[in-house]
């Protein structure tokens, strides 16, 4: 929880932020610490409440206050965070979340973290569900010797400050698709279909995404009405 003097320190220093009252002082985890900003909690998507996968993800929209100093008017004309310092725009924080390990050597269809079996209970999201990967067929940590190593797919984080809502749309498209084949990019993706080209398809929203964006419309009247434009053809 941030203290009474962080809060001051934080309005002394950013006083034309003009922080509105819905907004309050966040933090959310990420990959490399801890993310600290002014924002409004807007709406979320679960792909799995049930939690009935083996992977799944979350997904959360925010209103903010821009707080990055680097984007003041110095950034070129064309830059969409340019004059953004100290005005509101949008986060989408994604949490991705999985219960499965692999082998120590790694397996094509998943990575995750090197580490020995007496580390996984502390390091892995939930232990008790942890389950082994149906390709690589990893023994049983639970039965390994303490030095054992397994890699194992960990809670992963992922944070897009968006200053308009087109940019706020376009982070919640899926990966591109192949128009030919509807894989993804073949450099990336071993494509056993015979497609030798890829041509990327129109960009589409997942399902979570799009759930997410109904529910961001009907919370930020600003993403409504942009939701509403004329699309010409």
């Amino acid at each position: 929880m941030i203290t009474t003097e962080e809060k001051e320190n934080f309005l002394n220093t950013a006083a034309a932020f003009k922080v509105p009252a819905d907004m309050e002082r966040l933090e959310l985890p990420v990959n490399t610490g801890t993310l600290k900003f002014w924002g409004k909690f807007l709406a979320e998507e679960d792909n799995d409440p049930q939690r009935e996968r083996l992977r799944w993800a979350q997904l959360k929209g925010y209103r903010i206050i821009d707080s990055n100093p680097a984007h003041d008017n110095s950034l070129p004309v064309k830059d969409d965070f340019r004059g953004m310092y100290g005005k509101q725009m949008w986060l989408l924080y994604t949490i991705g979340r999985s219960d499965v390990y692999h082998r120590a050597g790694g397996c094509r269809r998943g990575g995750g973290v090197l580490m020995p079996a007496r580390d996984i209970p502390a390091k892995a999201g939930d232990p008790n569900r942890l389950e082994p990967c149906e390709y690589c067929n990893p023994r049983s940590w639970r039965h390994a010797p303490g030095d054992a190593e397994f890699c194992v797919e960990i809670t992963w984080y992922t944070h897009v400050p968006c200053p308009t809502p087109e940019r706020l749309l376009t982070a919640l498209y899926r990966d591109p698709r192949c128009t030919n084949c509807r894989h993804k990019p073949h450099e990336t993706w071993q494509c056993k279909c015979g497609c030798d080209d890829f041509a990327e398809s129109e960009p589409m929203l997942s399902v979570p995404g799009s759930r997410l964006w109904e529910k961001l419309k009907a919370a930020d009247p600003e993403i409504a009405a942009y939701a509403r434009r004329d699309i010409p053809l």
